[in-house]
């Protein structure tokens, strides 16, 4: 069997559930703007402050095996233009774009504490256990992982 070789992971969140869910009513009720722009903004948030203390670095490192810094992730949106059954919660006006918060990491940029490359090829086994853990610590309907392989040179 071939070991997948990818150039970045990817996390999509689905909506949130509970207090998370309700706050992100409240403040869309409040402010006039979107759900999915509300709990974007929340999500990321959160996302800054666990990136900040250091807990992708602490959790991948478990779940991967190999002490590992995780370095810069890219933060971004997956658009819908028609509203999709799992992202209904997100509808604030059935005319809007619905988006989804994106998480991304770049394999390239995992190192080891020294400062080198890691040893351990990462797999999409690795990203669903962070998907799980991820989906349920924020109480999240779903997390969707997505790998993207490195291009084949022409």
């Amino acid at each position: 069997m071939t070991t997948q070789i990818y150039k970045d992971l990817s996390l999509i969140f689905g909506p949130p559930s509970g207090d998370f869910f309700a706050e992100v009513v409240s403040r869309s009720k409040t402010s006039g703007e979107s759900r999915s722009k509300i709990y974007e903004d929340l999500l990321f948030d959160i996302i800054r402050g666990v990136e900040a203390r250091g807990f992708f670095d602490e959790i991948l490192t478990k779940i991967v095996g190999e002490d590992l810094k995780v370095g810069d992730t890219f933060r971004t949106r997956q658009m819908f233009n028609t509203a999709r059954p799992d992202l209904e919660r997100l509808v604030t006006n059935s005319e809007d774009p619905i988006s989804a918060p994106v998480l991304m990491f770049y394999t390239s940029r995992f190192l080891s504490p020294d400062g080198n490359p890691i040893k351990t090829t990462l797999t999409t086994d690795h990203l669903d256990a962070l998907a799980t853990v991820l989906g349920q610590t924020l109480k999240l309907d779903w997390v969707q992982s997505i790998a993207a392989h490195h291009s084949q040179a022409a």
